[in-house]
């Protein structure tokens, strides 16, 4: 469904949902040999670095001030 002026409702969170599944199976599979040694703490901050890595390359596909 479309606008009259050709924007889509929830076009932003749509488009990035369309990544997610994709991106975030690359990016656990790049940190997989570095979680399976790592400590609680290693680990604890590898997530975070993993979240930030996934948030980073959606914002590439489908960029935040984009007109959607």
């Amino acid at each position: 469904m479309t606008e009259p002026d050709g924007f889509f409702p929830g076009g932003y969170s749509r488009l990035r949902g369309v990544y997610e599944e994709e991106i975030r199976n690359q990016v656990e599979a790049e940190f997989a040999p570095k979680l399976e040694g790592a400590s609680w703490l290693e680990r604890r901050k590898l997530r975070k670095q993993i979240e930030n890595e996934i948030d980073r390359r959606r914002d590439e596909r489908a960029p935040p001030d984009a007109l959607y």
